[in-house]
């Protein structure tokens, strides 16, 4: 088997480059998309016209529209060092598309996507699973789930596609806590008579009823009073909805799932959640939701996906200088930003601009803030503040190392160069 110099590579291609056993993602111009193990050392992939779509392990055919025919190979290589991982190359005068660049021969790293002519692949890692959330298990069945996780990682994402998961025949149904004050909350989730209070007018029908047989999704969980605490908790003991005023009870078949920013446990300590309420909602079952800071790989695959379904591409330095930044506003605050960088873009590809200096200005003290909150070590909040401010001065290591006071061997040391 062929070995390469490991210094033709960066660092990190090695640490998350795709190795034997990860998953590839095909998604052909036309049929269905496919997802395989590596588990050869080599695939030939070819570009064919006239043909559809065909795996058969170890060869990938996939169908040419306008592009004229070629072959890649794509090979399990070892690097010095003993580590072993993917390298794709062309074995014809054609190109292919890395992550959006022109490129002929490159090793691969996991959340790389790949076009072949109008086909793309993706690179996954081995945990992989395509259409799974939760354990299947765990999804259909009638468990409470709590999501813990930062505003805007996407919790109401995931409590819908869990919902979707359950295969449950009502709707699903979503309530934001903090988006109504306490006295309006109760009725909100379990509906009142007419008369019941003044300006009950009407009578209402609580969400907990509307749900029936779907989902509730409670966010901001942490943002509620203690009596409609207990009235949850009774809830929870018997599934059945009084409404305010009301003298009947309904018995409800509800899936609860909910959802909070900050971490519920410290809140019990506080005094600020009651400990049986606590253990009542995270007794089923227990998500953290990580950041994009905490989920590198998550966030290179969703800005491939909106590019790709944008059809534009990316510049290299740009890619960098995204998977350095550290998002606070999440989701969110990626997909916000990539929309108005890809509206203000007539050229199909994008470049690092005022835009994204816009972006970047605020990183420093941002930074700070996220990393005290992660309680990251002293040394990797150094390395990562020297990075943010590295792609703040647009890549240049004489700027840097002037504005922070250290030596451009410390820049380089930190930001993965060697000398």
């Amino acid at each position: 088997m062929k070995v390469l110099d490991f210094n033709l590579f960066k660092e990190n291609s090695v640490q998350n480059g795709v190795a034997q056993f990860d998953k590839l993602q095909i998604i052909p111009c036309q049929g269905r998309r496919r997802t395989i193990d590596l588990n050869r050392t080599h695939y030939t992939i070819g570009l064919k016209k006239e043909h559809s779509t065909l795996i058969q392990a170890p060869n990938i055919q996939l169908m040419a529209l306008n592009e004229r025919e070629g072959e890649f190979s794509l090979e399990l290589v070892c690097l010095y060092g003993g580590y072993m991982r993917y390298r794709i190359k062309s074995k014809c005068d054609i190109p292919f598309r890395l992550n959006g660049n022109l490129s002929y021969d490159a090793l691969l790293e996991k959340g790389d996507q790949l076009q072949i002519g109008h086909n793309t692949l993706f690179f996954k890692n081995k945990t992989f699973k395509e259409d799974s959330i939760v354990p299947e298990l765990i999804a259909l069945s009638d468990l409470t789930i709590l999501l813990e996780g930062e505003t805007g990682c996407g919790k109401s994402h995931l409590a819908k596609q869990i919902h979707e998961q359950s295969k449950r025949k009502g709707e699903f149904v979503q309530l934001n806590l903090s988006t109504y004050n306490n006295s309006l909350i109760e009725s909100e989730i379990f509906g009142h008579v007419k008369g019941a209070f003044t300006g009950a007018i009407r009578e209402k029908e609580g969400l907990l009823s509307q749900a029936n047989y779907g989902t509730l999704f409670l966010d901001e969980i942490d943002s509620i009073s203690e009596s409609l605490q207990i009235k949850l908790l009774l809830f929870l003991d018997n599934l059945k909805v009084r409404k305010i005023g009301g003298y009947r009870d309904k018995k409800v078949d509800v899936r609860l799932i909910f959802a909070a920013n900050r971490n519920l446990y410290n809140l019990v300590k506080e005094n600020v959640i009651r400990k049986d309420f606590y253990y009542r909602i995270s007794s089923g079952h227990f998500i953290h939701v990580p950041s994009i800071s905490e989920d590198s790989m998550k966030l290179k695959n969703i800005i491939f996906e909106k590019l790709r379904q944008a059809g534009v591409s990316i510049s290299t330095d740009l890619l960098e200088a995204y998977l350095s930044y550290s998002w606070p506003g999440n989701y969110r605050q990626l997909l916000g930003h990539l929309k108005r960088k890809i509206t203000l873009n007539p050229r199909g590809r994008l470049v690092y601009d005022s835009i994204d200096e816009e972006l970047l200005a605020n990183q420093s003290s941002e930074s700070i803030q996220k990393y005290s909150r992660e309680h990251m070590s002293l040394k990797e909040m150094k390395k990562r503040y020297i990075k943010d401010t590295y792609f703040k001065c647009q890549k240049s290591i004489v700027s840097t190392a002037k504005i922070l006071k250290i030596s451009p061997s410390t820049v380089r040391l930190n930001i993965g160069l060697t000398e």
